[in-house]
């Protein structure tokens, strides 16, 4: 599943770079939900979170389609 869109304009509203991103850290998902580090932080740990893709120097990393999945998914909840 490709996240690139076809609109060469179109902005991700994570970031604002010009195109959606395949991974995201702590600090984009925080931009979404306006939420604390910490709390990202614990909202990651929950069994229902995507695992992570990757685990680097700086954090862990996700793939920005299931943690959109995900975002969508807990606010219906909530």
């Amino acid at each position: 599943m490709s996240e690139q869109r076809g609109d060469e304009n179109e902005r991700c509203s994570w970031c604002g770079v010009d195109r959606e991103p395949l991974l995201v850290g702590a600090w984009e998902i925080r931009q979404q939900l306006g939420l604390s580090r910490q709390r990202i932080q614990q909202l990651a740990d929950l069994p229902d979170f995507p695992a992570p893709y990757q685990h680097l120097e700086m954090g862990r990393v996700w793939r920005a389609a299931e943690v959109r999945t995900w975002i969508r998914e807990w606010r219906s909840a909530g």
